[in-house]
């Protein structure tokens, strides 16, 4: 292990020593970058009034979320934003929610290839007042890749130790005005230790057809795992396994009538899961669990003598069908409102939303935001908000010899307030934010000094507050080093005033400090290479670093175009644990070639 490590380290050393040459300055600007902050979507992420980013990478590594994985290449992630727990993070695809109704455990379980993934949005703070529920650590949203007006092919392969391989094919099929997009991936891995390993299939329909005034867009996914979940929900029961199968349809479509936008969304998603507490005595206690969510949105966008107006309706329905939960269903019925207005040098963000659950009853979320322009380059922003969530029917209703849910508990409520400053100008943005969140009815997952089994329940008051930085920048264009493509720096500080004397399974295990610095570079014979630093440290525990590389290279024939690479992740060989006492995997070195064609 110690010498793979050795190899690769020395390897970078070499090829990053190149980098540090010297040369005349040339002038790029760094373009804006839609984000979905709202869904009054505008040309430039600059005119937001909230904190918000964007990961190409894929995998949140380098942003300030929070992904806590319990196994190995992300087979179950929990996303947490600004400290708040998993389930109060919101999860959209192409601004559908995806979050699942039975746990955010399975939130994750998208059915799309990494091919199929353009970015990642993301915005901070909370986002209720535009799509219900679980808004209030913040939102990201998955944006995937549209099918490509010709005919391409894109194969992706991989292998590396701990037996991992796995392959990736997008084909893009276009067929008249129709545009196809038909995507299959699979990985395996034997696991880095006992009771790890997993099997992941995925497959990825999406179609296109373009109009003179909109679009209609379908997709279908699925996906499948099958893994081995040592300690993922018990630390009494390590010899843990879990299957899972998810299946999406979503249609949604645009059209355009004068100054007048018409977006209807239509979307099911089933999610199947089969649990065995422990592996070695299968037939001594399993769970099988089915959940549903499905519905529709309809949203209009027009311009009004405010400014731009968008308002709409958004139905949903959740059901459960298990082993050890029970059957249970409930529905949702909301209307949203959102304006901004533009003025000279400010704008004013103001959106509201009300959702009627069938089982809760009422939840008014209202926010307001505002940004000032100091000048061109420099913002001033500031925003309030309130955020909800309803118990999942896990919280609710789940029995184990480990786990007791509780019919009794109500929704989490949280108001969130932010302050922050951006500057950006050609090749470099920074951008600092202070929050301050203050919760009620914060459920958690607790239990006594004597007892093994965690109880849900509404442990009363968590309030939080903190800062966030972001510094990017283009060397290569400002301080005259040609070969340093980028330089990204992010940190995260969070603290909550509260302190609760309780064993917590999950709110009380929040990023206190989160520092990342990722460093891109040319090196010899145009190889790339990418670094990724991070410094995390969670509150209660010991802080660790982690140093992940990338290097690559680009070979273009003729129309033909192939990326060799080879990576390696945790080469310091860290010991940590993102969720609860999991350890995660030490170093891993992986390698691979992608083809366009």
């Amino acid at each position: 292990m110690k010498r793979y490590r050795s190899a690769l380290l020395f390897i970078s050393f070499l090829l990053f020593l190149p980098s540090i040459s010297i040369a005349k300055e040339k002038t790029l600007i760094l373009k804006p970058i839609t984000v979905t902050a709202s869904r009054i979507y505008s040309e430039s992420s600059y005119k937001a009034p909230r904190s918000i980013d964007w990961d190409y990478s894929l995998q949140l590594d380098n942003s300030l979320v929070d992904s806590r994985t319990r196994g190995p290449k992300g087979i179950q992630d929990d996303i947490s934003m600004r400290g708040a727990p998993f389930e109060q993070t919101l999860v959209l695809l192409n601004g559908v929610r995806m979050n699942d109704p039975q746990t955010g455990h399975f939130t994750m379980d998208i059915p799309l290839t990494r091919l199929d993934i353009d970015k990642i949005d993301i915005v901070y703070g909370p986002s209720s007042a535009y799509y219900g529920s679980s808004g209030i650590g913040g939102t990201i949203n998955i944006l995937a890749k549209q099918p490509k007006e010709k005919a391409a092919i894109d194969i992706e392969l991989q292998g590396g130790q701990y037996d991992y391989c796995s392959g990736a094919i997008s084909i893009n099929l276009p067929v008249g005005i129709l545009k196809n997009k038909i995507s299959f991936e699979a990985s395996r891995s034997g696991g880095y230790r006992s009771e790890t390993e997993f099997d992941k299939i995925i497959t990825n329909i999406n179609s296109n057809i373009t109009l003179e005034n909109g679009y209609i867009d379908f997709m279908f996914g699925y996906l499948k795992k099958d893994f081995g979940a040592d300690s993922f929900y018990s630390d009494v029961y390590e010899n843990e396994e879990e299957h899972t199968d998810t299946r999406l349809f979503k249609l949604d479509a645009s059209y355009r009538i004068d100054e007048i936008v018409f977006r209807p969304v239509f979307y099911y998603r089933r999610h199947w899961d089969k649990f065995i507490l422990d592996r070695n005595r299968k037939d001594w206690y399993k769970n099988f669990h089915k959940n549903y969510l499905y519905g529709g949105e309809f949203d209009v966008i027009m311009k009004s003598p405010l400014g731009d107006l968008s308002y709409g309706i958004d139905l949903m329905r959740e059901e459960i069908d298990s082993t050890s939960l029970g059957d249970h269903s409930r529905d949702r019925l909301a209307i949203f409102l959102e304006n901004r207005t533009d003025f000279k040098t400010w704008f004013l963000d103001t959106s509201a939303r009300l959702d009627y659950y069938s089982s809760f009853g009422w939840e008014f979320n209202p926010n307001l935001g505002i940004g000032i322009f100091i000048n061109p380059e420099f913002k001033l922003r500031a925003s309030a908000g309130r955020g909800f969530r309803i118990p999942t029917f896990t919280d609710l209703y789940y029995v184990s010899p480990a786990n007791v849910g509780n019919p009794d508990l109500s929704p989490e409520k949280a108001w969130s307030f932010d302050l922050g400053a951006d500057y950006i100008k050609e090749g470099i943005f920074i951008g600092a934010t202070s929050f301050v969140r203050f919760t009620r009815d914060m459920i958690d997952w607790t239990r006594t000094a004597s007892s093994k089994v965690w109880h849900a329940q509404n442990i009363g008051e968590f309030d939080v507050y903190g800062i966030e930085m972001i510094f990017r920048a283009e060397p290569h264009k400002l301080f005259d080093i040609p070969n340093l493509k980028k330089l990204q720096l992010k940190y995260g500080y969070i603290e909550d005033f509260n302190k609760e004397n309780v064993t917590s399974k999950y709110v009380l295990n929040y990023l206190m400090h989160n520092l990342n610095i990722e460093l891109a570079c040319e090196t010899i014979f145009g190889i790339m290479q990418d670094w990724e630093f991070a410094l995390k440290k969670r509150i209660g525990n010991n802080h660790y670093f982690l140093l992940n590389t990338r290097i690559y290279k680009d070979i273009k024939i003729h129309n033909w175009k192939a990326r060799v690479f080879i990576e390696g992740e945790n080469l310091l060989d860290a010991d940590y644990e993102e969720n609860g006492s999991i350890p995660m995997p030490g170093i891993w070195i992986t390698g691979g070639i992608r083809m366009e064609f």
